[in-house]
Parts: C-alpha cells; structure tokens; sequence
C-alpha cells in the first residue's frame, strides 16, 4: 500500500511540475490521499510551539466558518471541483472535505499569521 502511495505522489508531483492540472487541483488529490495518513493533530507536533498551534487552530475555525456561512450549495460544490475534491453529498460533507483540504496545507505548509 505505502509503495502504491508513494507512486500516486510521485505521478502527482509531474503531473504539478507539467502543469497538467490547476496546482489547486493537485493539492486536493494529494489532501484526499495523504490526509487520513499523515494528518499531524494539533498539539501532538512538538516541533510546533503552543502560540503557533493556537494560531493554526484560530485559521482554521475562521477557515470554517467562512466555508459554513457560504450562502449557496453550488458555491461549495464549485469550490470541491476546483481543488480536485469530491462533490458529492450533503451541504455538510462538502465542508467537511474542504475543511480536511485547509486542514492538510495548513499542516503540511504552515503560513505565517496575518498582521494585525
């Protein structure tokens, strides 16, 4: 199973270094392969201090409110669509996937903090 994984990833890296797909699109296949395997829980990552886990955990609610007050079905759907998610199922699940989606490159390519 890992050497499958291994060779979807590196079909996933040429497929991005291409330009086959959107980089968008690429980012949500590897978030949808690699998320339930290599999601890090924040807190558990001691190479990570306890303001900058606070700060991940302050985008990423912000992040999902944002997707849960967005007004149309269709908008969600669209967003699924472009990063290569699934567009299936309810109001719910869609954000559950896009929230897995932000949740996966917050982890995996953390952004600093907005100014304030």
């Amino acid at each position: 199973a890992s050497s499958f994984r291994d060779w979807v990833l590196q079909l996933l890296r040429v497929w991005s270094e291409w330009s086959t797909f959107p980089p968008q699109f690429v980012k949500g296949l590897e978030a949808m392969l690699c998320s339930g395997t290599s999601l890090k829980r924040l807190g558990s990552d001691t190479s990570m201090s306890d303001a900058d886990a606070q700060a991940m955990r302050v985008a990423l609610d912000r992040r999902l409110e944002q997707w849960r007050t967005l007004g149309e079905t269709s908008s969600l759907e669209r967003a699924c669509r472009l990063r290569g998610l699934s567009t299936t199922g309810s109001r719910d699940k869609l954000v559950d996937r896009l929230c897995m989606f932000d949740t996966y490159w917050q982890e995996k390519e953390p952004q600093p903090p907005p100014q304030q």
